[in-house]
């Protein structure tokens, strides 16, 4: 049976027409730890990552 196409991304989903990518450097210990946290959270590494920003973001009062 043919997959459907989707004509809009599943919710929290990135479009690359609607983001940026960012390179970033992280320490090897820091990205141990967060993969760590994103196989016991069945994530991966961006989605955690751009969750964390929202977070500390919204716990300054900023809307993104």
């Amino acid at each position: 049976m043919p997959q459907k196409h989707r004509t809009k991304p599943p919710q929290r989903a990135v479009s690359k027409d609607s983001a940026k990518a960012v390179l970033v450097y992280f320490p090897e210990n820091v990205v141990h730890a967060v993969d760590r946290i994103v196989l016991s959270e069945d994530t991966d590494r961006s989605k955690w990552i751009r969750k964390a920003i929202r977070e500390a973001l919204q716990r300054r009062n900023i809307v993104a």
